[in-house]
């Protein structure tokens, strides 16, 4: 659960990210709360995997922070060089990316990729690393972790694949885990495995969570607090009870009523769900 009075485990204030003329981030507004999983949510090209890299400071090479501030346990790390972001990375903040097939790399063994990480910031020595990895990767629920530890990615399955990607991503315990879409591709009883995994890890490490998803279900199993984006802004956040039972935003109320619903005739081709109204000024109304 959330500690509501500690200083936040991260704090972006009126980011504005640009990519030309383009301002995919108009001033986003997020605190993450030490202890908590935290829910971005919004439609596809609202800005959530834009915000993810932006924290990480892993914005593609045309995209340019423009204004604002990125707090990372009070400091602000917009302005950190290349050494010491990557000190940062992987060691206190750390990141599930959506796709595990190209995020992982193709040549190595997944035990080399995750003996690199404690390596490179644990300062374990080539068989300390790999004791680790192969208990990380028992941590994470892989079968016969000692021998999967010499698998390449293409010899594990989507599932397997992003608990990987999970065991490198805690391997040194950080203070915030960022969840990109960490269930993408996977079937529904997978994403429910994986969901549960990330959950259980976060109460045992502990860490800050910050779960990037579309799905409104995840967020009301999962989350503690969510925020709403569209069009590059957070319109809400709070309490996810609050946010999902009695939203203040006009986009957070379209949003839930677009969700199917299997007891409701809006599932059904006699009752359409509803659409989003987006007028001129580009917020619904």
């Amino acid at each position: 659960m959330s500690q509501q009075n500690a200083t936040p485990v991260l704090e972006i204030r009126d980011l504005v990210v640009s990519i030309g003329e383009a301002e995919p981030l108009k001033g986003v507004q997020l605190s993450i709360n030490p202890g908590e999983v935290h829910a971005l949510v919004g439609e596809s090209g609202s800005g959530k995997s834009m915000t993810a890299l932006a924290a990480m400071r892993l914005l593609p090479k045309q995209a340019v922070i423009r204004s604002g501030q990125i707090l990372f346990d009070g400091e602000d790390i917009v302005h950190l060089g290349a050494p010491q972001m990557r000190r940062l990375r992987g060691a206190r903040m750390s990141m599930i990316f959506q796709e595990p097939m190209t995020s992982l790399n193709p040549v190595l063994t997944i035990g080399r990729q995750i003996t690199e990480t404690l390596q490179l910031h644990l300062g374990m020595n080539r068989r300390e690393a790999r004791a680790r990895a192969i208990e990380l990767l028992d941590l994470v629920g892989i079968a016969d972790p000692g021998q999967r530890v010499d698998a390449f990615p293409h010899q594990l399955s989507g599932g397997m694949r992003q608990r990987v990607m999970i065991a490198m991503a805690v391997a040194c315990r950080p203070r915030l885990l960022i969840a990109d879409e960490p269930t993408t591709a996977l079937d529904v009883t997978i994403q429910a495995q994986v969901l549960d995994l990330i959950a259980a890890l976060q109460r045992e490490l502990p860490m800050a969570v910050l779960l990037i998803t579309h799905n409104i279900a995840v967020v009301g199993r999962w989350a503690d607090r969510a925020s709403v984006m569209y069009g590059g802004r957070v319109v809400e956040s709070g309490p996810v009870g609050e946010v999902l039972t009695a939203p203040a935003h006009s986009y957070t109320r379209q949003l839930l009523a677009a969700v199917p619903d299997v007891k409701s005739s809006r599932f059904y081709r006699d009752g359409p769900l509803e659409e989003i109204a987006v007028p001129a000024t580009g917020m619904p109304a």
